[in-house]
């Protein structure tokens, strides 16, 4: 079948044709086809990777954080696709997962109309495929849908899920999609990827599946920015780091129309648009100003600075004026 293939899956998905060709670049990487590349295709994965050599294994991790209306959602339907193409060797009663999972179910939902498209209806994007027996072959595949996902009759299932640790345990994940991973939020505000990413490996290794988070970056802080600071431009066979501007992945987009939201916002923009992380919504005190502060090597603790009495100086609060002091005793004394 023709989607034996993320670039074949890409092909029945209708993602062809010159504006695609960047997500063609990061199809094969998936695949561990680097070497098949072009000179001109890996100068562009160098660009979005730090990277000089393209892998020639699949990642088991892969980190596309790219700009808004750069095709994103789209390209993760049809890796959803050919994960749940395949046939995979599972155990009696066994049930291979193809997961989708955002912040909330409607957001993982777009997702989930691209990857169960081809399956769910033949003759839907008949025209944007040469191979229309495909379509028809996927089809016959399904054996049950529901409003948050499909059955096959191959024992995989395509099944939305939300952004919460203790729903994806116990699984066996073909493929697991992390949508937006950057803005997901629990019930106090946190970001829970860490916890949730944590608790889907184990079900990934059992059919080697993989890891594909998608997202537009934020803050220089959490999830994401770690792991980007940790494995961009860093030579790792097991965790690929993909970063690139909106314009980059999906060159239709309008210029003008960019440029007119940099003006606007040039902060907010240049993450939106850009791919680049935000300096404003970072913690109290930037990672780079720590990094300034820190002396590389030194492990010994340095002894406090006490005044002439051998005691630690006392903190000024700033902002207070004369008498705040007197005020503060009072207030205490309430």
């Amino acid at each position: 079948m023709p989607t034996d293939t993320l670039l074949g899956a890409m092909d029945n998905c209708g993602l062809t044709g010159e504006s695609w060709g960047a997500w063609r670049v990061v199809a094969q990487v998936l695949d561990g086809q680097g070497a098949a590349l072009t000179p001109e295709e890996v100068a562009l994965f160098t660009r979005c990777t730090g990277r000089d050599h393209p892998p020639t294994a699949p990642p088991s991790e892969a980190y596309l954080i790219c700009g808004r209306r750069s095709g994103k959602t789209r390209f993760a339907g049809a890796c959803a696709v050919r994960a749940a193409s395949k046939r995979y060797v599972l155990a009696p009663g066994e049930q291979a997962l193809v997961a989708l999972a955002a912040s909330d179910r409607e957001q993982a939902r777009v997702a989930l109309e691209y990857a169960t498209a081809p399956f769910r209806d033949a003759g839907e994007l008949r025209g944007l495929v040469e191979r229309r027996s495909t379509w028809e072959a996927l089809r016959a595949l399904v054996s049950r849908e529901t409003r948050w996902g499909l059955d096959l009759q191959t024992r995989t299932s395509i099944q939305v899920h939300t952004a919460h640790f203790g729903r994806v345990r116990g699984r066996t994940f073909a493929l697991a999609l992390a949508d937006e991973v950057a803005f997901w939020q629990d019930e106090s505000g946190a970001n829970p990827a860490s916890e949730v990413l944590g608790a889907i490996r184990p079900g990934l290794s059992t059919l080697r599946g993989q890891l594909l988070c998608i997202t537009t970056p934020y803050s220089k802080s959490g999830y994401v920015w770690d792991t980007f600071a940790r494995y961009w431009g860093q030579t790792d066979a097991r965790v690929f780091v993909w970063r690139a501007a909106s314009k980059t992945m999906n060159p239709l987009l309008d210029e003008a129309m960019i440029a007119e939201a940099l003006e606007r916002d040039p902060v907010g923009a240049r993450s939106e648009w850009l791919g680049e992380f935000r300096d404003d919504v970072a913690a109290f005190i930037s990672r780079e100003a720590i990094a300034r502060a820190v002396i590389a090597g030194r492990r010994e603790d340095l002894a406090p600075r006490l005044d002439e009495g051998g005691r630690l100086p006392r903190l000024r609060r700033p902002g207070l004026g004369r008498g705040a002091g007197r005020r503060d005793a009072r207030d205490r004394a309430r």
